[in-house]
């Protein structure tokens, strides 16, 4: 009897050790998975801070002014003479005229702040209205 006793001790004893050790486990486990958690919040906040300019868009109204020499264009009507017209060079002159510095010599700083869309944009509203 003693030794029933004896070894329903021993199991005991070792079932408290091994779930001891199974909770140790599990809390180990959970701070991990909280650890990697907080390390992927961080991660999204320096990436979302950095990141959230990109999805912002700047935009300037101004008067361009359309000088036909400026522009290699005599007739506004004439398709084959817009098609070989330079629409950015009245859009870097009003630029210039409204970015505070700018200057002649860093035209093509002024330039590239320029959307390469605009002139298609300035050209399609002469050919609306070529008046």
């Amino acid at each position: 009897m003693t030794d029933q006793r004896s070894q329903a001790e021993l199991v005991r004893q070792s079932l408290k050790r091994r779930y001891r050790k199974e909770r140790r486990f599990r809390a180990y486990g959970i701070l991990a998975i909280a650890i990697a958690l907080s390390a992927l919040v961080v991660l999204f906040v320096d990436i979302i801070g950095k990141g959230y300019t990109g999805f912002t868009k700047t935009t300037i109204t101004m008067e361009v002014e359309l000088d036909g020499e400026m522009m290699y264009l005599d007739d506004a009507t004439d398709k084959k003479q817009i098609k070989m017209a330079d629409f950015v060079e009245p859009l870097v002159q009003a630029m210039i005229k409204q970015v505070p510095g700018a200057t002649e010599e860093n035209r093509d700083a002024v330039r590239d702040l320029l959307n390469p869309y605009a002139s298609n944009e300035l050209r399609d509203m002469l050919e609306q209205n070529p008046e």
